[in-house]
């Protein structure tokens, strides 16, 4: 791994984390997620503070350990109430352990692999870290331009 990768993988893994906490795509999970009482509050980012979009509520109200129907969650969810050790859920619920696993397992996924693949084969390993690096870099651009130039107007 040279040190432009590890740039790379430090912007990358913020991007993770920050899509999984802010993004929209991702509210039902979080809520999912989040619908346990007990896992780790997030001393940062917290269900109720504006401007954080989540369906914890709706997903609050079914108590999944209490006998309550599971067949209003989505399949995936269901899958996943079953499976999902929880810790992972743990992790995925708190920012501050999030962002603690989440270097790692992109370099596991998309670093690793590429250190004993030919050169082609590495650039295409590493294109999600790529990817995600120059996204994130541009909503930091992005949150430092002027506010004519800011495209989330």
């Amino acid at each position: 791994m040279t040190w432009f990768d590890f740039v790379v993988l430090t912007f990358a893994a913020s991007a993770i984390v920050d899509v999984w906490r802010n993004g929209s795509l991702f509210a039902d999970w979080r809520g999912f997620f989040e619908s346990d009482d007990d896992r780790c509050p997030d001393p940062v980012l917290t269900p109720g503070e504006p401007g954080i979009v989540t369906n914890k509520d709706a997903i609050a109200n079914m108590d999944l350990h209490a006998g309550v129907e599971v067949s209003r969650l989505p399949r995936l969810m269901q899958l996943a109430d079953r499976w999902v050790p929880r810790f992972v859920g743990e992790i995925l619920t708190c920012s501050f352990c999030f962002s603690h696993h989440t270097p790692w397992i992109v370099g596991v996924v998309c670093f690793f692999p590429a250190m004993f693949a030919p050169a082609w084969l590495a650039f295409l390993l590493k294109l999600p870290a790529y990817s995600l690096a120059a996204t994130r870099i541009g909503n930091l651009i992005n949150a430092w331009a002027p506010p004519s130039s800011k495209y989330d107007q």
